[in-house]
């Protein structure tokens, strides 16, 4: 999907119930979840990287400086906590270059503080994550909109959902069927 950036003013809508117009919100939590009328997932992703960190800062006195717990074992705990809260409903987000750069920022620095690697070191990141043994982010969020996207392709095209995702792609039988094949070369 392309949209441009920064996308149009936010909208309000004059919602009625009966004769009772209702409220709008400019942001609201939802499933953890945080969704503003803007429609970025400027918010969202900010609200993450918070997680993420907190997530990582309470690890850091039990795990990441403990110097007998291996580098698999805090990669494998980085992966299934931090980065867990990091990704979190990415599936679903409409990504700009500047927000997989701020994830990819807080992605390499929590990985370059586990393997013990400080910025005056000047290791690139490819090196850290071959070391690490692990992706950079933006593969993770790629996997995982294919995933979903995987995912929704199965469904009948009979559901509305599935309608709607490609209603507006002029091709969709041959993008389905691009992912379909994409998706069984997969090992």
């Amino acid at each position: 999907m392309h949209q441009s950036y920064p996308p149009q003013h936010s909208v309000t809508d004059n919602i009625m119930a009966g004769d009772t117009h209702l409220k709008s919100a400019n942001k609201c939590c939802y499933l953890c979840s945080n969704q503003s009328n803007t429609v970025t997932a400027d918010c969202d992703v900010t609200s993450h990287i918070t997680k993420a960190r907190n997530a990582s800062g309470k690890l850091q006195r039990y795990l990441w400086v403990k110097h007998h717990v291996s580098l698999d074992t805090k990669v494998a705990v980085y992966h299934s906590v931090v980065l867990t809260s990091l990704l979190h409903g990415c599936e679903s987000w409409i990504l700009y270059r500047h927000l997989v750069h701020k994830m990819d920022q807080i992605h390499m620095c929590r990985l370059c503080k586990i393997a013990g690697i400080k910025w005056q070191d000047r290791v690139p990141n490819t090196k850290v994550l071959r070391i690490c043994g692990i992706q950079g982010i933006e593969t993770f969020l790629r996997q995982a909109q294919f995933h979903w996207i995987g995912h929704f392709i199965q469904t009948p095209n009979d559901h509305i959902p599935k309608q709607v995702f490609f209603g507006q792609l002029a091709v969709w039988q041959a993008v389905t069927r691009w992912i379909h094949e994409a998706l069984q070369r997969q090992p």
